[in-house]
């Protein structure tokens, strides 16, 4: 019984491995069940065993970035601090997050308004829910006089949305580590919506490189 259930796991988890490579590769409207299975080398009757459509596919897809995505915001809020060392932190393990994830956190961000409307409802909610915690961090800093004036949620959306567009321009092969990424795009958002100036001295030896990486996208 043992052997059944890693078996049945081991292709569970094949089958979704192939499905995000093929759908960040493809698209999901461009990609049939068939070639998941050619994918993963399994019978197309393990993929209806396993999740009965494609839509299920991506759902868990989804699903399973949301949670590793809430995960990464609750170990940073349980750290505790000042609403600008919360949110720094947030940032900053979001965006190593979005870097070491990039494909499947761009089939989340791509494919997301493929899900059906039940699932779609579904992922709204806890998307809000998740996205309001960080906009509650922003808003006690502007309660305490640390964080500009403005609709916390848009000032969080504008954050978020920096991060989550990385995954897009960062190459590994471009010559600047994760490491130097954190830095520079944190620090720049950080003194975007910091009302007091911050120390960011620390950043200095991160812009050179970051210039040259721009320049190397922008040959391409």
């Amino acid at each position: 019984m043992k052997r059944a259930i890693k078996r049945g796991a081991v292709c569970r988890s094949a089958i979704l491995n192939s499905a995000i490579k093929l759908f960040h590769a493809q698209g999901f409207q461009a990609t049939n069940l068939r070639d998941v299975a050619a994918h993963a080398g399994v019978f197309l009757g393990s993929i209806h065993y396993h999740f009965g459509s494609k839509q299920r596919i991506l759902y868990e897809i989804v699903q399973e970035v949301m949670n590793k995505s809430v995960a990464v915001l609750d170990r940073q809020v349980a750290k505790g601090g000042t609403p600008i060392e919360v949110a720094t932190n947030i940032l900053t393990a979001h965006l190593e997050f979005v870097l070491q994830n990039r494909i499947p956190v761009s089939v989340f961000l791509h494919e997301y308004r493929s899900l059906e409307a039940r699932y779609r409802r579904m992922m709204t909610r806890q998307e809000s829910r998740i996205f309001g915690r960080f906009v509650e961090v922003l808003r006690r800093g502007q309660e305490q006089g640390l964080i500009i004036e403005g609709d916390a949620r848009l000032i969080g959306q504008g954050a978020v949305g920096v991060i989550n567009w990385s995954y897009r321009w960062y190459k590994e092969e471009c010559g600047i580590s994760i490491e130097e990424v954190k830095s520079t795009l944190v620090g720049f958002i950080m003194r975007a919506i910091s009302k007091r100036k911050t120390d960011t001295s620390h950043l200095s030896r991160h812009i050179l490189p970051s210039r040259r990486y721009a320049s190397r996208v922008a040959v391409k």
